[in-house]
């Protein structure tokens, strides 16, 4: 089940993603290229398909259009005592994994209120 967002928080995370997807293609091909690549695209695409109408958009997402795509894709990081940095959690062990997926599962559904007492905070 799927938390339903409504419009306004819809929009708030569309321009987010389209923010952060902005800024990583500016750190990965430097400003200067990323302005010029942008702008020779749209030009192409204006001249090409907007039949030289000015009122098109070019824009970059980080995210995928379909919230079950972003979720699917989503990756759980997790960083042990003593490890230098966070790393995904396939690439920990069977154990570590397992426990991520149990936590995560039942994290989610006292979340959603299936399972969990508020009251004194445990989950069963």
């Amino acid at each position: 089940m799927l938390v339903e967002l409504d419009s306004d928080k819809k929009e708030e995370v569309k321009k987010l993603a389209r923010s952060i997807a902005d800024q990583v293609m500016q750190l990965v091909l430097g400003d200067e290229t990323f302005s010029q690549t942008t702008a020779q695209f749209s030009e192409l695409l204006q001249s090409v398909l907007w039949a030289e109408q000015t009122d098109g958009e070019l824009a970059f997402s980080a995210l995928p259009s379909d919230q079950r795509d972003f979720l699917q894709a989503m990756q759980i990081l997790i960083r042990n005592p003593g490890d230098i940095e966070s790393v995904g959690v396939l690439a920990h062990g069977d154990g570590t994994q397992s426990i991520a997926v149990v936590a995560l599962m039942l994290a989610y559904a006292s979340a959603m209120g299936y399972v969990g007492n508020k009251r004194n905070g445990t989950l069963f």
